[in-house]
């Protein structure tokens, strides 16, 4: 009787310990969710944004007139879509990433998110280092073919 009564009490004890973690990390979760959103807004604006920036700048049209616009084209990508597309995803994994980052998951998984999220700054900038050297490449890809 008193092994049934000990499992018994040992199983509410196991059962309150999980209903308080679960309460415990509702703060989190909703912290975590509002991030995502922002994240989603923020990226949706970012990219249209970006998208009409290409548009106005007239980069499409010359683009359109190279081997690779011609590509883009019969495979049915615009340029401007397609940064803009790439901008919105690259702010929404970032969202996500900060996102987990709040819920402080542990273990092996949560190590590495943290090594993830540790690496994006250097990728930013590795990322602003390119850039120079591709505005150069992008701009003899805009020379319109001849003939």
């Amino acid at each position: 009787m008193y092994l049934v009564t000990g499992a018994l009490v040992d199983l509410i004890e196991l059962f309150g310990n999980i209903a308080t973690d679960i309460i415990n990390a509702i703060p989190a979760v909703l912290a975590a969710i509002i991030i995502i959103v922002i994240g989603y807004v923020a990226g949706s604006l970012v990219g249209k944004a970006t998208n009409k920036i290409v548009e106005k700048l007239g980069m499409e049209r010359s683009f359109d007139q190279t081997l690779t616009g011609k590509a883009f084209r019969s495979a049915g990508l615009d340029l401007s879509n397609f940064i803009g597309s790439i901008i919105k995803a690259f702010i929404i994994v970032l969202s996500i990433i900060l996102a987990v980052q709040t819920i402080n998951i542990g273990g092996t998984f949560g190590a590495y998110l943290t090594t993830i999220a540790d690496y994006l700054p250097r990728l930013l900038l590795y990322l602003q280092k390119m850039l120079k050297p591709l505005k150069l490449l992008l701009f003899t890809l805009m020379i319109p073919i001849q003939g």
